[in-house]
This record gives structure tokens, sequence and C-alpha cells, in this order.
């Protein structure tokens, strides 16, 4: 119901009521939250500079029937969902970047945002939808969404019961500590991980 603040879901150092690294379930239904996911204000955690970066934990994503596909998609990710960071298990600074993966339990379908924010003074950041034709998605494949100035609009179709996941490309400047904020109508997860410096090693 509007009005009804919304449930948020801090992801610094708790895993999702489990163990870091533990298996993943969905959750209970969610409040309502404002008309626009872009109305939500950023709920990332303030770091100092200098300070160490409160990573969200690793947990397992369950592969399978109904869940991601268990080939092409790690069977990890890092929050404490509905919407969790996924793609790499180490991120580093400078190009050419890395893929990231956005995970979404079926617990939930509806428009999501994608926000990308530095940490304690860390560096530029950016995250861009990567588009794949149609006909080459994995059948749990968001298409791309939009990027705005605000963050990426992507959304999960109605009648999706399982796993979806969206595909984007992650740039980061130096490295440090940074956040990823997704809203849906009715949650918002935030994830914190941690750059090196680059370049990415080989491999």
């Amino acid at each position: 119901m509007a009005g009804m603040a919304p449930h948020t879901v801090a992801l610094a150092v708790a895993s999702l009521g489990l163990l870091a690294c533990g298996s993943v379930a969905g959750g209970p239904a969610r409040s309502a939250a404002p008309a626009s996911p872009h109305d939500r204000p950023l709920q990332l955690p303030a770091v100092a500079q200098g300070a160490s970066c409160p990573v969200s934990p690793q947990v397992r994503v369950p592969p399978g029937p109904g869940g991601v596909h268990p080939k092409p998609i790690p069977a990890y990710a890092f929050g404490k969902g509905p919407a969790y960071l996924s793609g790499q298990l180490s991120w580093y600074a400078g190009p050419p970047g890395q893929a990231a993966l956005v995970l979404v339990d079926g617990t939930y379908t509806g428009r999501i945002l994608i926000r990308a924010r530095a940490l304690g003074g860390g560096g530029a950041i950016t995250l861009a939808p990567q588009d794949i034709p149609p006909e080459h998605r994995l059948p749990t494949m968001l298409p791309p969404g939009t990027a705005t100035a605000d963050g990426v609009e992507a959304a999960v179709p109605t009648g999706t019961s399982g796993w979806s996941e969206w595909l984007g490309h992650l740039t980061v400047g130096v490295p440090g500590c940074y956040g990823v904020q997704v809203d849906g109508d009715s949650f918002t997860s935030v994830i914190v991980f941690a750059v090196q410096a680059g370049p990415i090693p080989p491999g």
C-alpha cells in the first residue's frame, strides 16, 4: 500500500538468513514501495575512505529445473536477495571491464532498476546493458532493458516462475569499494563488493 516503508534488504555483512556460501531460498511476500523505483533512495552503506569494504556474502544459487540454467550461469552469487550480483568471483579496475549478472529469484516479477555507485571515495563506475539477440538468449535471460542517467531499467516478465538473469558490463576506474542497488516494486537489494587493481588476470 502507498505510504508503507519499503522492505529493505541490507547486504553489507549478513547472508540470506544463512551462513555465507549457504544455500538460497525464496523469501516471503514483500511490502509495497514508491510508484517508481527511481523514487527509492539509495541505501548503499557509507564507507570511510581507506576503511575496509563490507562486502556482501557469497551464496549458492540453486541450479536445475525452475532455477538458473546449470551450465552457462554461475551457481554462486553475492547478496541476500531477492536480487543478487554474480558473473565474477573477483572484480578488477580498468578496461576492458567485466561481465556482470544480476540474478533475481523466482519470488518476484515486475520492473527493476539497477544502480551502481562508488563507495568511500572510489572512482567512476559504469554498468551498461548487454544486448544479445533474442534467438541467442538463454531461457532465463531478461531483455537488456534501458540505460538511464540514474541506472538501468529492466523487467522480469509476468508469469516467470524460476530464476532470471540480467546481463550487463561493469567497468570501474580505480580499485575500491563499490555497491549495486536493485529496486523492484516491492523490494530493495543492496550488494557491496571490492574491486582490485587491474589488469584482469589471464585465464
